[in-house]
Formats: structure tokens, sequence, C-alpha cells
């Protein structure tokens, strides 16, 4: 069978003329046979002991093998030229001739494994447990065991048949590298690659939150990896009253939401120690804004004017702008301006005397308001002018005082003759039950007699 030296090696004659070698492969690889065919068929015949290797001399260099693979064994065939002893066909077939044999043994050099792989499975905040494969290529030897090295010092053995070591005996806050290797007959193999372990504690806050997506139906968030996770493995959780997400991906999106709707998240990450500290965030879905308030409108033959405030609610996020619509058909856009109170719009060059249904919309990221309408119509050509109404109006005015003030004069002036006659163009003042003559009619002059009966001479026109 099998020594740390040497290969079991069987021979035979085949029925088409080829020599066959059959060499137990139960503990080889696929990996190494093709070389190590070669290596026997094509070397020196000073490799070959016993009755064949006079076979090896007559035809080294001569054959190329051909290897075919069994479950357990690898079968190589040469075609040799004429048997040195005359046999048939060239072959040995004869049993008892120093050609045919049934064993032969060839030196095999074998050699260490190639490197096994190295992996961690779980990382705690004083163990980590180590998992490996092993090597491709044993080196022609079964490997026999395998070496965990912790920081290039040797921590434990392995038989073959183990896979898997937990090393807990870590302190928390210290980085660790490890490697292993395969042993076989020959020694120990490569090493592996190197891994480097951090020892980790459950995972802290998730920080750094951000809302990269917000409309009035959808919420998408995201956030920074923990500290204190390492490179262990980190499930999300982010929950509220209505939706949650649970994953390994550090963003997530909630859709069919509720416009204008406040939804309160948690927060937290949870690995193989457990949860993490939570983190609250509070975010309102936005919504379509309300119509501008306070419209007013003023006209002239041939254009209007529009002014309007902004709205109360805005939607939840800044206002882009107004759209002006003139019988149903925009016209203007106006931009908002944020410590802005009135704005405006003007249209122009419109036909006299003629009605027009105006709407202002106010307008944000999720889109304009149902909007606002006011009819109002130009003015006619021929109307009088407001400055004009206003002269008119101040004129009838002083006229009425004016008026008034006479009819009170002459009021007053009423009182103050009363029970008194005046006669003109005579020599006869009468006043109550008696007269005077005064002789020739001058026409000019007039006399009164008050209440006292006195006399008294004035001009009056």
């Amino acid at each position: 069978m099998v020594s740390s030296s040497t290969l079991s090696v069987y021979a035979g004659v085949v029925l088409d003329g080829s020599l066959q070698f059959v060499w137990d492969r139960s503990h080889l690889t696929k990996f190494n046979l093709d070389a190590l065919s070669h290596q026997i068929i094509k070397s020196n015949a000073s490799t070959v002991t016993g009755a064949f290797k006079n076979v090896f001399d007559n035809f080294n260099g001569k054959f190329t093998p051909v290897v075919e693979y069994n479950s357990n064994f690898v079968t190589t065939k040469i075609t040799p030229g004429p048997c040195p002893h005359g046999c048939q066909h060239g072959l040995c077939t004869n049993s008892k001739c120093e050609c045919f044999s049934s064993f032969i043994g060839v030196a095999c050099n074998i050699t260490t494994s190639s490197k096994p792989n190295l992996y961690s499975t779980f990382t705690g905040r004083n163990s980590v447990n180590l998992k490996w494969d092993a090597p491709k290529y044993d080196g022609g030897s079964p490997i026999i065991g395998y070496a965990l090295h912790r920081n290039d010092v040797i921590v434990q053995s392995f038989k073959a048949s183990v896979r898997s070591y937990l090393d807990d005996s870590l302190v928390y806050g210290t980085s660790y590298y490890y490697a292993l290797y395969a042993i076989n007959d020959a020694g120990a193999g490569q090493a592996s690659d190197r891994i480097t372990i951090s020892l980790v504690d459950v995972p802290g806050a998730i920080t750094s939150i951000n809302t990269h997506l917000l409309t009035n139906v959808t919420i998408g968030f995201a956030w920074n990896k923990p500290e204190q996770s390492s490179t262990s493995q980190i499930m999300y959780y982010v929950l509220s009253d209505d939706v949650s997400y649970v994953g390994t991906d550090d963003r997530c999106t909630f859709d069919n939401l509720i416009p204008n709707k406040q939804y309160k998240f948690s927060f937290f990450a949870e690995n193989q120690l457990g949860n993490g500290s939570a983190t609250h965030k509070q975010v309102v879905t936005l919504s379509y804004p309300d119509d501008p308030i306070d419209l007013l409108s003023d006209s002239t033959d041939s254009s209007i004017k529009l002014m309007w405030s902004p709205p109360t609610f805005t939607g939840n996020c800044i206002l882009s702008g107004y759209d002006v619509y003139r019988d149903d058909i925009l016209i203007e856009n106006v931009k908002h301006i944020g410590n802005q109170n009135t704005f405006s719009a003007s249209n122009s060059d419109l036909n006299s005397n003629t009605p027009y249904v105006y709407k202002v919309q106010s307008v944000n990221k999720i889109g304009a308001s149902r909007g606002v309408k006011v009819l109002i119509s130009t003015k006619s050509k021929n109307t009088i002018s407001d400055f004009n109404v206003t002269i008119i109006i101040v004129s009838a005015f002083v006229v009425v005082i004016v008026a008034t003030f006479l009819i009170a004069v002459y009021a007053f002036r009423c009182t103050k003759t009363k029970n008194t006659t005046i006669v003109r163009a005579t020599n006869t003042f009468v006043a109550d039950d008696f007269s005077i003559n005064f002789g020739q009619d001058t026409g000019d002059e007039t006399f009164l007699i008050d209440k006292e009966n006195k006399p008294s001479k004035r001009k009056f026109f």
C-alpha cells in the first residue's frame, strides 16, 4: 500500500497491445494525478525497480501516457517497442518471463499541502468562531491534522476531521490575526490567508439619518453604519405604528403613505450580541398647498392687475411660485420669494368693456392648489375717469356748502326786519298802523321805522 516515500503500482497486459500500470489512488486527489503519472512514466529508468526496469530502459521517452481516472484507481497505458525477450506483439505475455510481473515499486516524492481556506463566522465581545476548508492539494500524502496560529503563536492543534474552533479567551478592544496550516507526512503546508479580527459589542446608535426622499406618499431614509459594529453582521430595524423595515441595507423607502401625516420612526441596529440604542425621527409627508389669500383686482379699459398674499398652509414644503390663468389658459408663472407678503400679475392689451375669469394657484414640489377665481371686466373707453369723478363730487359739495350759507344769511335778515314794512319809490312809509309822507320822491332812499317807531334812513339795493 502506501508509505511516506513509496507508491504501490500494479502492472498487467491489456488486449489492445498496451502495457497497463494501475496504482491505488484512494489517498490522492485528482489535482496531482497528471503530474504524478508523468513523473513515473517519463522519469529515467533509474527510478524504476524490479522486473520492469528493462522495459523502461528500452522505451524511455518513446511514449505518451494516457491516464484514466476511476473511483479508486488511476490507469496509465503505454505502448512499448518489441519485448527484449521476443514475446508476441512485442509484449511480455508469458507469466514465466521476467518482464511479466504483478507488482513494481516506484519511488514517489511527496510534498507539503497547499493552503487551507480560513474564515470567521462570529465575532463577539470576547470571542471569535473560526472555520476552514481543507487544502485543494494534499501534497501526495493524506492530511493528518491542522495547526492554528494567533498573532504568530500556535494556540491549538486539530485532527484532520476538525473544521472549526471557538476562541473565547480574547480581550475586548484588542485586534487579533489568525493563520492555519495543514499537516501531512511531509510536514506543515502553506499558511492560509491571514484574517484579522476586531472584537465587537452590541452596535451603537444609528446616526446621520438622512431623509433623502420625501413626497406626499413616500418617505425614504439613508444612514451611516453605527459604531462598534466592526465586521459583524448588522441587521437594521426601522419601525413605526404604520410601516416597518427589517434588513441589512443601510437605506429603506416607504410607499403608499397618507399625505400631510406625521410619522414617528425608531431606528436601531442588531448584531449577534443584541440590539443597540434606538434613534427616533419624526417626518411629515408633503401635501398640496392651499390657495392664495386676499385676491384683489383692478382694471382699465385695456388691462387687469391681480394682487394676492401667500397661503397659510404651504404643503409642508417651500412654495415654488404661483400659476396665473385667464379663462383657463396659463398666462404667467410668478416666482415665490420667501419674505415677500404680496404678489401681483398684470395682463395688458385686453379688449375694453370685456369680462374675464382669472384663477391663481399656489405651487410647491407636489403640485398646484385648486386655485382661487375672480371675475373682472375691463372698463369702457368713454367712461369718466376717476379723477374727473372726483372733481365733480368736490364741485357739487362746494355748491351745496355755498347754497346752504346763502340760505342761512337770508333767514337771518328776515328775522331782523320782522314787523317792518318797506316802501320804495313813494313818499309814504307805512309801518304797522300809521304812515309818513316825506314829500318829494327821491327814488333811492328808504326810510325804516323800527319797533320803537324811530325813523332811520339807509341805502338799500
